[in-house]
């Protein structure tokens, strides 16, 4: 210890001994981390983007038209005068307000921390923000305040501390729940109150465009205006509502850009910014008198309007110059008159234009946000001439009266007037037609797309940085993807006609029914399987079809087809129209419809298919028993951490792995979602050399990267980890963490008492009371509340513990038979029920009333040992993990209903198997399949067909034919053997080769049974035999992949063949492949017979391959977890697959298609 005195500090106050330690070695601080984590989170979008944007779209920003706005004695009150805070720019839609409050803030940043972020000397901070109305993301209370607190922050980072708190508490929830906005005010108000913040300017235009909580920000604004050092600009149109809230706070009156109070000033800015657009027009570039005229018209007319100006001049770019002076005499002077003046040069467009242009405004009006030019041509329904070539969509786009502009391929409307414009004006009435129409539209692009649609050349798993191709067939389908049933559910939800509700339910079975695999294969390649299955839900919940209509079984069957195989299609897309398809239920809606759709390879599919309700999904990725499993606080993401020390994240919704931690810890012992929801806690044994170091580290979802909790701290127990003979642990820590993350309960041994400890500080709180039974705890768990502890014992008992007082208040009786041990414990979140299993492989998941003591099996299961259970925060999933390292997702409706005695639908494990299919073999014509059962008293059995197909060997404690014809037993001679691993006819088939106790292989005379050659190899074990063609030579594999090749005449071993196949594989099949010649083993390894020999040809046999049916090195159909390690028989294109249910027999196509 004495090297360790300058990093660990003792602590005496515990129960764990006096020895108990807090490592501060390798001291970090996780502030910069966790709050980069939180600025991230914080941020919607950077207003700084968004001021450039505006610039770019609105044509730049003419310093010369608002510089007037610096010498108006007004703003230069405002600007000196500490009580005057508050300055507010109104007009109507046009006047220049935005480009105005542009030029104000580039006039005040340079003197400002914005500009100099690292500037000690400057105390002033610059905020501000562009509310726009047509981008629901930025038309609310809640994005001004998040994007004016981010500003502030990125100028002095400290101030981040009056976020941190509450983030570390709620996460990113804080910015985007219900109370988000009553939250960012009190932190942007504490913000203010800083006495590192110095004078501070805000600026927030377009005031009238946000849509929600208006009132309460300019209640907010209004009341803490006057704090010292604090002053706002704001623009808005004149609105009666915002002028009666401002009115009474302004000292100074209220500067307009109206032509009756700033006359002279807006016209002079008006006169610049026409000079400046009228330079920049081509037709009149050479014609000065005409420059001067047009200049005089267009003063004339403007009113001191900048936008109409920009309307009229975009106009006249496409024109002759001898028409541009009857253009300007054209337009008329109001604003809402010009955009009447451009609806009606759409109506009279040439041809199909004007059906075309308006297809255009209705679809770029109703979308949920701007669209690309790709995603246009699709929605607006456009001709394929027209949709395929985005030229020609621009070209449309420019028809549509100044209504619209494009900016990097991006269409937006040109100011918020046109949109408010058309919603009185052209679309005031038909909401639900135009929201129907984009649903038509999606679908119908979406039922065009091919299977593969990114022509990937397998059917296995894949990158996801190598998906898409260049251009991506996808791109201008994202909208269409995301957002079909969004418009549907408006259609539907909004639709006043009579019937018209059904017509559109007709139109979604006829999609789905037949193209839904379509569409989930593009949200995978999209990276949006998760918001599928959500968005699923919420139609289902939200319009609540007839529960008996096909409709509303197909949307069922549909969403539980993602839920069960989200984790392997979002890794192998294809796999939708493989695997997945393949071992659904044949009695789903999803089967039924969609087989036709089934991957081309596969012909037939025939057997049983196990099934069960209850299990939704079985995820797989750790290596090593599963000691801890956690759902997030919303309930979108699983963490799991392993003996092995490895950390995953996964989508509950999806299965898929979402973070991989490896970071060198190991037996994870408890794990949990930090309050913030975007980091990981867990407790582990550390890389430290001390055995018996515990360390608490916190992982960060964003980087990947494993940061010490605080100071690296770590508990440090007094015991070692130790492992007896039977694989569990004798006097070793367990833990679990509180629901909210922020308490964490350990036992260090079996004669320590629960410890309960604060996890952000790392401080022992208190020791509860001894056991007095002394019986070793295996298991912990916090109630929802985190207000009692239940403790699994050895004895089969569970206890109660009181967390205020650590008085053990109740135990009750889990199981009768003391012996079980409570290997996992979870409460339901009701805190009434606790449900438990032990160790014991056979049994079920058991739920215990606490309030009666009475215990009751359910249906959920696991053939190995259940060492971790957690229960979603909404309570309808439940997640189990065991120590074959995989994590099991059970439905709580069905698989927490009481198992009773003839419930035919329990999944038990092997006890209720009658027998196990030890061996299957087809016969050489392919239409016979011979199995070999096993009860489990019985030893396991070997069968093989004689060359013809006409007689079947079955080996087990002895031998015995059958007539294949007849199947009944042949009479013969005694055919000795005992317990038989191999077995063999001759290729003329008048012997019988076979082992004999595993060691030993004998080769026997059908006709007489006479033995007249033995073929010994020591202690070998012989697991597969099989003749040369010309019957002298018989080769035999043996345990570790030896193989000796025997002459049958004499006995002798004529060749031993030492290969580098693995160790680890157990070889149950040998074939003699006649190119060459080699042998192949498994179905997959290749030997060559000499050196002699060419290379194996390529072996293009269907086989299989861990989780894979594989042909030529391909992957072409994923097995299921409960399908893999059973006993296979492939013959030619059929693989026969045993399971516990039964057989399930696939035909493939011969030969199987390379691709689709």
């Amino acid at each position: 210890m004495d090297s360790m005195d300058s990093s660990f500090r003792n602590i005496t106050s515990n129960s764990f001994g006096d020895n108990i330690t807090i490592n501060q070695n390798n001291i970090q601080n996780p502030a910069a981390d966790q709050t980069d984590q939180c600025l991230k989170d914080l941020r919607l979008t950077d207003p700084r983007d968004d001021k450039t944007r505006i610039q770019q779209t609105k044509g730049g920003l003419l310093k010369e038209s608002s510089s007037w706005i610096f010498e108006n004695e007004t703003f230069k009150q405002w600007r000196d005068d500490e009580q005057n805070s508050l300055f507010w720019i109104k007009g109507d839609p046009g006047k220049g307000k935005t480009m105005l409050l542009c030029a104000i803030i580039d006039e005040l940043a340079p003197g400002t921390k914005l500009a100099k972020p690292m500037d000690r000397t400057t105390e002033t901070f610059l905020s501000y923000f562009f509310c726009q109305g047509t981008d629901s993301r930025i038309n609310n209370a809640t994005a001004v305040l998040r994007s004016l607190i981010y500003l502030i922050i990125i100028q002095e980072r400290s101030l981040i501390s009056h976020v941190q708190e509450r983030y570390n508490h709620a996460g990113k929830g804080l910015f985007i729940d219900a109370n988000a906005r009553v939250a960012l005010s009190d932190m942007l108000l504490n913000i203010l109150r800083d006495p590192k913040v110095g004078d501070i300017v805000f600026v927030v235009d377009a005031l009238d465009e946000c849509e929600t909580d208006s009132d309460e920000l300019l209640d907010f604004i209004t009341k803490y205006a006057s704090l010292p050092r604090v002053k706002w600009i704001i623009s808005s149109r004149n609105n009666l509502n915002i002028q009666q809230k401002l009115e009474p706070f302004i000292r100074s009156g209220i500067l307009t850009l109206e032509l009756k109070a700033n006359a002279e000033t807006v016209s002079n800015a008006v006169d610049i910014y026409i000079g400046h657009r009228i330079s920049r027009l081509r037709s009149v570039h050479h014609n000065q008198g005409q420059r001067d005229e047009l200049r005089d018209a267009l003063r004339e007319k403007a009113n001191g309007t900048f936008l109409w100006v920009s309307l009229v001049m975009k106009e006249l770019e496409d024109v002759q110059s001898w028409e541009v002076t009857e253009v300007v005499k054209e337009m008329p002077m109001d604003l809402s008159a010009v955009y009447r003046r451009m609806i009606s040069q759409i109506r009279h467009q040439r041809r199909g234009n004007a059906k075309f242009c308006w297809k255009i405004l209705s679809t770029i009006f109703t979308a949920y946000y701007p669209l690309n030019l790709g995603e246009l041509g699709i929605l607006a329904g456009l001709p394929n001439e027209i949709s395929e070539h985005f030229e020609r969509i621009k070209q449309l786009v420019t028809m549509c009266g100044s209504f619209l502009t494009i900016r990097e391929g991006t269409i937006y409307f040109i100011h918020q007037s046109a949109k408010d414009f058309l919603s009185t004006e052209a679309f005031q009435s038909d909401a639900a037609q135009r929201h129907a129409d984009i649903f038509e539209q999606s679908i119908t692009a979406i039922s065009t797309l091919p299977q593969n649609v990114y022509g990937l050349p397998d059917f296995g798993f894949r990158s996801e940085h190598t998906w898409a191709p260049e251009p991506s067939p996808l791109a201008p389908m994202r909208y269409s993807c995301f957002c079909w049933i969004g418009h549907f559910c408006d259609a539907y939800g909004a639709n006043p006609k009579p019937g018209t509700g059904l017509a559109l339910q007709e139109k979604l079975w006829s999609f789905l029914k037949d193209n839904v695999l379509r569409w989930l294969e593009s949200m995978i390649l999209l990276g949006g399987l998760a918001n599928a299955l959500r968005s699923l839900q919420k139609m289902a919940r939200e319009l609540q079809f007839d529960a008996d209509s096909q409709l509303s079984e197909f949307l069922h069957s549909t969403e539980k087809f993602i839920i069960n195989n989200g984790p392997l299609i979002t890794r192998a897309p294809l796999q939708v129209y493989g695997s997945a398809l393949v071992f659904s239920q044949a009695s789903s809606a999803m089967n039924q419809h969609q087989w036709k759709e089934r991957l081309p390879l596969i012909e037939q599919v025939k057997g049983v298919i196990q099934t069960n309700n209850a299990l939704l999904q079985t995820l797989e990725g750790h290596a090593s028993t599963v000691r801890a499993v956690c759902f997030s606080m919303d309930g979108k993401a699983i963490a799991s951490g392993s003996d092995s020390g490895t950390v995953l994240v996964w989508d509950a919704a999806t299965g898929a792995i979402l973070h991989t931690f490896a970071a060198g810890y190991r037996n994870i012992l408890a794990i949990s979602f930090a309050p913030d929801g975007e980091s990981v806690v867990f407790l582990s044994h550390g890389y430290s050399v001390f055995e018996n170091f515990l360390s608490l580290v916190t992982l960060s979802l964003d980087t990947k990267t494993p940061s010490p909790q605080l100071d690296n701290s770590g508990i440090r127990s007094n015991r070692a980890i130790a492992w007896d003979g039977s694989r569990r642990f004798n006097h070793s820590p367990r833990a679990t963490f509180s629901l909210d993350g922020q308490m964490l309960a350990i036992i260090g041994g079996s004669d320590r008492p629960i410890e309960l400890w604060n996890v952000a500080t790392c401080l022992c709180l208190r020791a509860f009371q001894k056991d007095k039974t002394g019986a070793p705890i295996w298991s912990l768990a916090f109630s929802p509340d985190s207000k009692t502890i239940a403790s699994g014992h050895e004895i089969a008992t569970v206890s109660l513990w009181d967390v205020e007082t650590g008085v053990c208040f109740r135990k009750l009786a889990a199981y009768p038979d003391e012996n079980l041990t409570i290997t996992a414990i979870a409460f339901q979140l009701d805190s009434k029920k606790l449900v438990f299993r032990s160790w014991a492989p056979s049994e079920n998941i058991q739920v215990l009333d606490i309030a009666t003591g009475r215990s009751q099996e359910t249906h959920i299961s696991h053939d190995c040992q259940i060492c971790a259970i957690a229960f979603s925060p909404d309570g309808r999933t439940v997640a189990v993990g065991s120590e074959d390292g995989t994590i099991q997702l059970w439905d709580v409706d069905f698989g927490m209903q009481p198992w009773t005695t003839g419930d035919t639908a329990r999944p038990k494990a092997e006890p209720t198997r009658s027998k196990i299919i030890e061996q299957m073999e087809f016969s050489p014509d392919g239409k016979i399949l011979a199995l070999s059962t096993i009860f489990p008293s019985r030893e396991d059995g070997v069968i093989t067909f004689s060359p013809d197909g006409g007689t079947l060997a079955l080996g087990c404690c002895g031998i015995c034919l059958w007539d294949v014809a007849t199947a009944r037993e042949i009479r013969h001679p005694t055919l000795s053997g005992t317990h038989c691993t191999a077995i063999a006819f001759s290729p003329n088939g008048e012997e019988l080769a076979s082992s004999l106790g595993g060691f030993e292989i004998q080769l026997q005379n059908l006709a007489t049974g006479e033995t007249h050659r033995r073929f010994t190899r020591g202690t070998e074990m012989v697991n597969a035999i099989t003749f040369f063609p010309e019957g002298k030579t018989l080769a035999a594999v043996y345990d570790c992949g030896l193989i000796l090749l025997w002459d049958t005449a004499t006995g002798t071993c004529l060749q031993e063949l030492r290969t580098d196949l693995p160790w680890s594989v157990e070889y149950t099949s040998i074939k003699y492949l006649p190119d060459g010649p080699f042998l192949c083993l498994n179905q997959q390894y290749i030997i060559k017979l000499s050196q002699e020999n060419e290379e194996p040809p390529e072996h293009d046999a269907l086989r299989i391959d861990e989780e894979w049916i594989t042909k030529s090195g391909k992957s072409l159909l994923w097995l299921p977890r409960e399908y893999r390690y059973n006993s296979v028989a492939i013959q030619g294109n059929i693989v026969a697959i045993a399971h516990e249910s039964g057989i399930t027999f696939i035909r493939f196509h011969s030969p199987a298609p390379k691709g689709l």
